[in-house]
């Protein structure tokens, strides 16, 4: 290679670094969304908020963090997303390859035999010659060694863009993680509340069971005496029925809670579902959402869509550099024994595209309009957003006055059927009065757990809708 052409490379590599600097990625970040100062109800009005991380701890029950801690480490679902972090994490690698040179090399033996005869008689040079037949023989071994190397100048920054996109959906596939982490969480935390409080609704049916039996013995004493009717009997023994029937029910619901709950885990279903021994041993938290902007850095889903975003950014690069030129560089030298056999070379090659038939136009099309989409699915995941926190803010607040007014009527119907029993007793209520104050009881107590449930459940969705904190944990 004459210093001529060296130079001729040397001034196409310069140029092809200074047009390196540009890029063909558009500039646009995640579109604004408008968003209230604060929530319907008046809630976030100050930026200050609850601390999120690890927000399972504020109900204050081992027993809960110990199921969630189970479920973090075992789940199946949690396990898979990470392999699929892996295979972003490699994928990043690969595109990020080509922003160096990719160099090759090569080493070679050659032993060639020759007959004497070939030459006249005479013996192959470098080699022995041995007695066949008088015309001798003769052979030799030679070595080589080589290397090339070859590299692409990113003229116009597809490679760069290729590498940032891999980048962003990197770290999308960690959101989507966060995301199921926040979901697999909220889900432990609702089917320990919903066994806890099927426990609860248990005990107070069996206990209910247990009086009404005590009642039906009542009556079919007073119908040995003569002193009632075999329709009141038979009133009874229908209650009772009905009583056990759901008995049967709660039964069924906690060892299906309990086969859910192992799921979640990542254990072989069990019929034993963990729980509290009562919904008044966990702590119900107050929590302050903050202001709605908060939930644009809160949300794994939202977190995702941007990064999403960014990836079909830096894929308009890759569509718009495609149609440009593409410069390469390559070297390579062969090396042997004698100094006389190296031989290098070095080359630079320039290609564009003249005519594709549209497929390279199309390829930037497709790559704007999957960006348009982006932006309307991340607009329209900051409303769900929105909608879920102030959907769980109204329940929370709703669940409260429920369970206020619900534990009153609880109370009010225990009162109610002591007072009826007493009476019926002693013969001043007919037996309808006893019954349905009877029915009353189981219902409203029944309600009244469910409620309290339904409070617990509310403070779990919000926790949920506000992003669960992960931004906050480290990573």
């Amino acid at each position: 290679m004459n210093a001529v052409h060296a130079l001729k490379i040397g001034g196409i590599v310069s140029l092809a670094m200074a047009l390196a600097a540009c890029s063909l990625v558009p500039m646009d970040g995640p579109p604004d969304q408008a968003l209230p100062a604060q929530y319907s109800d008046g809630a976030g009005a100050s930026a200050t908020a609850t601390s999120l991380a690890d927000w399972w701890a504020q109900f204050d029950n081992p027993s809960l963090s110990g199921a969630i801690d189970a479920a973090l480490a075992g789940n199946q679902d949690l396990v898979a997303a990470l392999a699929r972090i892996e295979q972003a994490r490699a994928t990043l690698r690969v595109a990020g390859a080509d922003r160096f040179p990719a160099i090759d090399a090569s080493l070679g033996s050659n032993r060639t035999f020759i007959s004497g005869d070939s030459f006249g008689g005479g013996a192959f040079s470098g080699g022995t010659t041995g007695g066949f037949g008088g015309g001798g023989f003769g052979s030799g071994t030679s070595h080589q060694a080589s290397v090339s190397v070859s590299y692409e100048v990113d003229l116009f920054g597809r490679i760069r863009a290729q590498t940032a996109a891999a980048a962003e959906r990197y770290s999308a596939s960690r959101q989507d993680r966060a995301a199921l982490e926040l979901v697999t969480v909220a889900d432990v935390a609702d089917g320990f509340i919903a066994a806890t409080s099927l426990r609860e609704r248990l005990a107070i049916a069996r206990a209910n069971l247990l009086s009404n039996r005590q009642v039906l013995a009542i009556v079919e004493a007073r119908l040995r005496e003569g002193a009632t009717s075999r329709l009141e009997v038979a009133q009874q023994r229908t209650t009772v029925a009905n009583v056990e029937a759901a008995v049967a029910a709660l039964e069924q619901q906690l060892r299906d809670s309990g086969y859910a709950l192992a799921v979640l885990k990542g254990v072989v279903p069990d019929s034993e579902p963990a729980g509290a021994a009562s919904l008044a041993a966990l702590k119900l938290p107050a929590i302050a959402p903050g202001q709605p902007s908060l939930l644009l850095t809160r949300r794994p889903d939202l977190q995702r869509a941007e990064a999403e975003l960014a990836a079909a950014n830096a894929d308009i690069g890759v569509a718009r550099a495609a149609m440009l030129p593409r410069l390469s560089l390559s070297g390579s030298g062969n090396f042997g024994i004698d100094p006389v056999s190296t031989i290098g070379s070095l080359a630079a090659a320039l290609a564009a595209p003249i005519f594709q038939g549209g497929r390279l136009a199309g390829e930037v099309e497709r790559t704007r309009a999957r960006r348009a989409e982006l932006v309307a699915n991340y607009r329209q995941a900051v409303l769900n957003a929105t909608r879920e926190v102030e959907v769980a803010l109204n329940a929370v607040a709703a669940s409260a006055k429920r369970r206020a007014a619900l534990a009153i009527a609880a109370d009010e119907a225990q009162a109610a059927t002591r007072l009826a029993r007493e009476r019926y007793v002693a013969g001043r209520i007919d037996f309808l009065t006893l019954l349905n104050s009877q029915v009353a009881e189981f219902s409203a107590e029944d309600a009244h757990v469910d409620a309290r449930r339904a409070e617990y459940s509310a403070a779990i969705a919000l926790y949920r809708a506000l992003g669960g904190g992960w931004s906050e944990r480290a990573e």
